[in-house]
């Protein structure tokens, strides 16, 4: 009777199909370029003026776009808590990446330590 090695590929764990930046819970969390946003005020279907809150704990007004292939497919109200990333070459505009819903907010403000209510 011969023995078969065992395969260790098939006894390894499986790979994660969720992306790095997912947090507990399956929260979409923030890479180093990006920020989180709260929406301000409406300026046309793509674009929003949003309250960025930076590493250092301060808060900087934002020019946000959203992509031409989300336009309609999102809708932003105001107060809506949302996931940005800052341009390279111009750091006063932004791009939309992503929406959280009432109770992912509360979720991202607790685990990230952001506050609660912010002065418009």
């Amino acid at each position: 009777m011969t023995l078969k090695p065992i395969n260790d590929e098939r006894d390894a764990d499986p790979p994660s199909h969720q992306p790095s930046n997912h947090g507990p819970g399956g929260l979409v969390l923030r890479e180093r370029s990006q920020r989180y946003c709260v929406v301000t005020r409406r300026l046309s279907t793509r674009m929003f003026e949003g309250l960025c809150y930076e590493d250092d704990g301060s808060t900087i007004t934002r020019l946000c776009m959203i992509p031409k292939s989300m336009e309609f497919r999102v809708y932003l109200h105001k107060g809506d808590l949302v996931l940005i990333s800052i341009r390279d070459i111009q750091e006063d505009k932004c791009d939309f990446i992503h929406r959280y819903t009432s109770s992912e907010a509360c979720n991202i403000r607790r685990y990230e330590n952001l506050p609660d209510r912010l002065q418009h």
